[in-house]
């Protein structure tokens, strides 16, 4: 189900997410899509569900998607993925994945990210004028969830 956060970001570079409206392709257990924009990227929130997980496991791909109430200009994006002493990247974090915005009836790829093990990961690209972005997950390090504790996106 979607969910929208209603208070708008404020100033430039702001968090352009956290007034956007969230879907995913799956969610799994108590982990609601929204918690990925929430604006918390505490790693050791996790286990309170806050973050998104996607609900099939083994499957990919999956994904994150903002949608905006009117065009936005935006340049980055940033990912946290899980990563902490407790819950390592390396071993459960979102290892590929891809930047992608709407063009005609397709997605285009604005930047993409391989064989990470840490978070947060910053992309930046060319600035695009769109009404939405998503996280294309194509693989996690452990092969079985996409997770995402927070996802921004900036002009």
């Amino acid at each position: 189900m979607p969910v929208t956060v209603t208070t708008p970001p404020t100033g430039h570079g702001a968090n352009l997410a956290l007034a956007a409206t969230v879907t995913a392709s799956s969610t799994h257990a108590s982990f609601s899509v929204c918690g990925a924009i929430d604006g918390n990227s505490n790693q050791d929130d996790w286990e309170v569900s806050t973050g998104w997980n996607d609900g099939s496991p083994a499957v990919f791909p999956d994904w994150l998607a903002v949608e905006f109430a009117q065009p936005e200009q935006v340049s980055r994006v940033v990912v946290h993925t899980l990563d902490s002493s407790r819950i390592p990247g390396s071993g459960y974090g979102l290892r590929d994945w891809d930047v992608q915005v709407p063009a005609n009836d397709t997605w285009l790829t604005v930047a993409a990210v391989r064989g990470n093990t840490v978070a947060p990961v910053v992309s930046s690209f060319a600035t695009v004028t769109t009404a939405a972005v998503r996280i294309l997950a194509l693989a996690s390090n452990d092969a079985r969830y996409s997770r995402i504790v927070e996802f921004e996106v900036h002009a």
